[in-house]
């Protein structure tokens, strides 16, 4: 279950791991593995999620929080001391209103636009319906220049993916391409950045990848 370069998932079936309760468990890519029949080559747009970025000042607090266990609920004495502004409610609010807008952001050299259908928009509204609540999830990010997290849900297996975009020289490149995308890299730095995702209920499984775009110079 993949966002290529902030595009469409793609999803893939594999026996997955429990990865909630596991031990200082955060980079947990989801196994290779081939699609079964009753998995979508391309997820529908309702798996989408909404997912907010813990504040860098209440980083050692969540991190802390998440030491035992990869998802749980946020409470409101853990809210409180996450010291965000808005109540739960107020801030998905505001985050689906801000998914109505278009995305602008740089992508294979130039500016790309992401004007959002009008399947999308009623996907966001019709998630303030559905009693989402606020859990805290372990997941990871890598340095680059724009970055953006995305979760999806699936069935009950949550992936979190954090997709980054990084400058670099492709002149070996063999295609010869103008930008290079890399999926869960093995030898990349990873940092422990936990997120804020609003689900119906908990899931079985989390996986959380990465994905870097390294634009050529």
């Amino acid at each position: 279950m993949r966002h290529f370069c902030f595009a469409i998932a793609v999803t893939i079936s594999v026996s997955p791991v429990n990865a909630i309760t596991q031990n200082d468990d955060w980079y947990h890519p989801r196994p290779p593995g081939l699609p079964d029949k009753d998995t979508p080559l391309v997820l529908p747009i309702t798996t989408a999620r909404p997912i907010v970025p813990i504040p860098v000042k209440a980083l050692p607090f969540v991190i802390s929080e998440l030491s035992e266990a990869g998802l749980i609920l946020l409470s409101g004495n853990a809210w409180a001391k996450l010291r965000i502004p808005l109540s739960a409610d107020e801030l998905l609010t505001r985050l689906i209103e801000h998914n109505q807008q278009p995305d602008v952001f740089p992508l294979l050299g130039g500016l790309a636009s992401k004007p959002r259908s009008a399947e999308e928009i009623s996907h966001w509204k019709n998630l303030k319906n559905r009693g989402l609540k606020p859990y805290l999830v372990r997941a990871v990010a890598s340095g680059g220049d724009e970055s953006k997290f995305f979760a999806d849900l699936w069935r009950d297996e949550l992936t979190i993916i954090h997709c980054s975009v990084v400058k670099g020289d492709l002149a070996n490149d063999p295609l010869h391409q103008h930008a290079a995308i890399t999926i869960n890299p093995q030898d990349i730095h990873s940092t422990k950045s936990p997120v804020i995702v609003y689900l119906e209920r908990e899931p079985k499984f989390v996986f959380t990848e990465l994905q870097v775009v390294k634009e050529g110079l």
